[in-house]
């Protein structure tokens, strides 16, 4: 089959919330699958979706789905509370303009709100189009409980409202990308007849520039004669946020900590905010600012204690930047001994002393950081991605 013979609709399933990893990922992926095959893109609309667009540097028109939320509003109505938990219970439209028919595959990505992605999955089996998921997040699930704070009654409702319906989908879907080997397995354990291939995360090169140091003064007022550690992520439990303050208290060399990221849990901003000023909340950056803070870090340092195949690790690593992770979900395949350092999750103890050595032996320390850009540049930009996606997309209409 040719080049350009593949027509593909890549399908963004999220909340007006959302604009995380999943649907970054899922965003830019179909953009630049337009280089390998015919490819059009719809999204559930959210606010965030014009500044999200222009930050992603997208050259494919990308069509608006509506947010149905009667159903949430009526749970919610009846709890008296706006649950997080009931999002899996909005639908969308798909208008007029889309005819599922008309497609070979369709891709979708991201599981919340899951009665979403359950009617685009209804619609390819009914137009007899074969779909396959991007199965961001899948090994966090068994651990949403814990990591959520889920109460009694919600435990139930997450297992027989989502988990066990989204499997459903992941089990008669045409294939499934995992977004790392730890993740193929477990979907494996799953559903051993399943298809499923490995389709890392793509990330864009930024290289160091020239006036950076400076630049992040005037920006963050970050000073120019100290170390610099970053985390970037959304601010809940499951990121590690308390192990990251005790961390930063606990590392032996005068530095700075910035946080960057989406305020999920307001108790945990307060706890940053709260502490020394040397650890310093900067809220949800742009992709400009972003990019400035990554190539300004001496060091990332990601305490997550469930995670997948992290988008941030790799945007670290893009600058040049060395990794001080944990060894959860698929990190391990991100960060080599070459490019950082992991060590097991809930030890802020071990992290900081590591992350210390490494503060202390600035040859290493440059080392690494060349090691994490080569490596990226070598397996993760888009259109390596992209191109390995396409090659699946053939053989599963084959």
């Amino acid at each position: 089959m040719g080049r350009h013979q593949i027509n593909a609709l890549t399908t963004i399933i999220n909340t007006k919330k959302d604009r995380g990893g999943a649907v970054r990922v899922g965003l830019k992926l179909g953009d630049v699958l337009g280089n390998h095959v015919q490819s059009k893109i719809c999204k559930m609309e959210s606010p965030h979706d014009q500044e999200l667009f222009s930050e992603l540097s997208l050259n494919s028109e990308v069509i608006s789905l509506p947010q149905v939320t009667a159903l949430k509003q009526t749970i919610d109505i009846a709890l008296q509370k706006d649950l997080d938990l009931t999002n899996v219970l909005i639908l969308t439209r798909v208008p007029s303009n889309i005819e599922v028919s008309e497609y070979d595959i369709v891709h979708l990505h991201n599981p919340i709100p899951l009665a979403a992605m359950i009617q685009m999955a209804i619609k390819c089996k009914r137009a007899g189009v074969p779909y396959c998921i991007t199965t961001h997040g899948i090994s966090k699930l068994p651990d949403t409980p814990d990591s959520e704070d889920l109460s009694r009654w919600q435990i139930p409702f997450f297992e027989y409202c989502f988990f066990k319906p989204y499997l459903s989908v992941l089990k008669n879907a045409a294939h499934l990308f995992a977004l790392s080997e730890h993740d193929k397995q477990l979907l494996l354990e799953h559903f051993p007849e399943q298809s499923v291939s490995v389709t890392p995360n793509g990330v864009e090169l930024n290289p160091p520039e020239g006036n950076d140091i400076e630049r992040a003064k005037q920006e963050f007022q970050i000073p120019k004669d100290k170390p610099i550690l970053l985390f970037v992520g959304k601010i809940h439990k499951g990121k590690g946020i308390d192990d990251l303050i005790a961390i930063h208290k606990e590392i032996q060399v005068d530095h700075r900590t910035i946080v960057a990221g989406q305020p999920e849990d307001q108790r945990y901003v307060n706890k940053i905010e709260s502490t020394e000023d040397s650890l310093e909340y900067v809220g949800y950056t742009t992709k400009s600012q972003l990019k400035l803070l990554y190539r300004r870090a001496d060091i990332f340092v990601f305490p997550t204690r469930t995670d997948v195949f992290p988008l941030v690790v790799l945007e670290a690593m893009a600058a040049g930047t060395p990794v001080v992770s944990t060894t959860v979900g698929g990190i391990p395949e991100q960060v080599t001994s070459e490019v950082g350092i992991l060590t097991q999750p809930n030890d802020p103890e071990e992290m900081a002393e590591r992350t210390t050595e490494l503060l202390k032996n600035e040859t290493r320390l440059q080392q690494l950081s060349q090691n994490a850009y080569e490596r990226i540049k070598a397996n993760y930009t888009w259109n390596t991605v992209a191109r390995q996606v396409a090659e699946e997309y053939r053989t599963i209409i084959r």
